[in-house]
């Protein structure tokens, strides 16, 4: 199963971290995880070329990670966009996609 964790503060989403495998289909035919995967790629592909430097990006296999840096109403635009797809994959697939967001706490 994807699991889709994303941290929001007051200021909007702080980090989205995707990982795991959905395993809907043998590797290569897993359309899940191709869905998955185009939509964080092109995000992290578009921050990185749009808003540089604003979101410390990282992946691997079965792994990628969004953690903002540098918060801003375009990168909440972004992330709110990315975050709406893949709840859409999360909805058609909820099997093999699920989605857990997270509260940080402001501490006074």
């Amino acid at each position: 199963m994807i699991q889709i964790r994303t941290l929001k503060s007051a200021d909007g989403i702080i980090r989205l971290r995707i990982n795991g495998h959905a395993n809907s289909q043998e590797v290569g035919k897993d359309l899940v995880c191709a869905a998955v995967s185009g939509i964080v790629t092109g995000a992290m592909n578009a921050l990185d070329e749009i808003l540089p430097q604003t979101c410390e990006l990282s992946c691997g296999e079965g792994f990628a990670e969004i953690i903002v840096l540098e918060n801003s109403k375009d990168l909440q635009t972004v992330l709110k966009t990315v975050l709406w797809q893949l709840l859409t994959v999360e909805q058609e697939y909820p099997k093999y996609v699920k989605l857990i967001e997270e509260l940080q706490e402001v501490k006074l």
